[in-house]
């Protein structure tokens, strides 16, 4: 069966809201949206005889949204500067300044949606067997690398500007360039969600628990269920027909992100005012979310009502989570936990 072409429009407002989630996009690096207009094309293949089934989904972001692009950071000033030096000054002392150092200024913008997806998967029925290999690739963002001074406040307040002490150091810090297109794949959320595993995928319990990972206000990011971006996977599973009424399954996913994460913050001392004090220069990232084992057994109870019962667990990789604890002065990368879940469900359709 192979499905025609189909097309459709949608205003993506999920994409607009959800501060702190992989959807702030336009939550402060970029905002004062005007209009924003996704279109998304694609195509299904599906062919299928008695014993095997295989299909192909496609789908291209279009369309684009009019907004503003305006960020204001710390600059390095001059350190010789009397105005805002301290009777007894410190030592390398840099005032913040407001700097539009991210190319943006106030006037609108318009960025295309780029962002694609492809899906695929085989499965062969043999018996009371079903064997299934597949996966899905969803695209990541463009990044750019910024380099800013690190400046550490002192506490002290001079002719209404604030001093800061100059680490010495630049930090190098890599985020969404706001200038290029929203080249991620952007789920409309105007129809059924991609399920696939339990733990990243939504699944048997239509939740997904991972905490995702991100840097530079929340732009650097991946998400699974239930709108997946920056993630791709790879499935291998079976599932056995034991009785009429019970069925058993087990399934192993990779996990990855197509452009890497932060996963954690690269840490660096330095002498503050005669003390030593870890700061942040930098962020380490990586690609791999994890590797997941998900087994259920579904049993028939009578007509209509099933009990699942599902135990799933990943062994995390670096990009599961971003590890920093978020502080630039004294920071601590926590450990990172394997993630797994356990839970029945009694489903009576009627």
């Amino acid at each position: 069966m192979i499905s025609p072409i189909s097309a459709g429009t949608v205003v993506d407002a999920v994409t607009l809201a959800d501060s702190g989630s992989c959807f702030n996009y336009f939550d402060r690096p970029l905002y004062n949206v005007s209009g924003n207009n996704l279109f998304d094309l694609g195509f299904s293949i599906e062919y299928k005889i008695d014993w095997l089934r295989a299909y192909v989904n496609f789908v291209k972001n279009l369309g684009s949204v009019e907004l503003s692009t305006q960020d204001y950071v710390a600059v390095r000033g001059d350190r010789s500067d009397p105005d805002i030096l301290d009777p007894q000054p410190y030592r390398n002392s840099v005032p913040v300044v407001d700097g539009v150092i991210y190319g943006g200024d106030k006037a609108l913008k318009s960025r295309d949606y780029t962002g694609w997806m492809v899906d695929a998967g085989v499965y062969y029925y043999c018996g009371p067997w079903t064997l299934n290999i597949g996966g899905f690739y969803t695209s990541g963002p463009e990044m750019k690398t910024y380099t800013l001074p690190v400046a550490i406040s002192s506490g002290v307040t001079v002719g209404g500007k604030e001093v800061y002490f100059d680490s010495l150091y630049d930090i190098s810090w890599k985020a969404v360039d706001i200038n290029d297109d929203i080249s991620w794949f952007t789920y409309p959320h105007a129809g059924p969600s991609k399920q696939t595993s339990e733990i990243m995928g939504g699944a048997v319990f239509d939740t997904g628990n991972f905490p995702g990972s991100y840097g530079y206000d929340g732009a650097n990011f991946y998400r699974g269920y239930p709108a997946p971006t920056n993630v791709w996977t790879i499935t291998a599973g079976a599932a056995w027909q034991a009785m009429p009424k019970t069925k058993l399954y087990l399934s192993y996913w990779y996990w990855g992100t197509s452009t890497p994460v932060m996963s954690e913050a690269q840490i660096a001392t330095v002498d503050y005012y005669g003390f030593p004090r870890d700061i942040v220069i930098g962020q380490k990232f990586a690609r791999c979310i994890g590797n997941e084992i998900d087994f259920g057994v579904t049993q028939g109870i009578w007509d209509g009502l099933n009990l699942d019962v599902v135990f799933a667990y990943m062994l995390t990789g670096d990009a599961y989570a971003n590890s920093w604890n978020g502080s630039f002065l004294n920071p601590v990368n926590y450990e990172k936990d394997d993630a797994w879940k356990f839970g029945a469900r009694l489903q009576w359709d009627f």
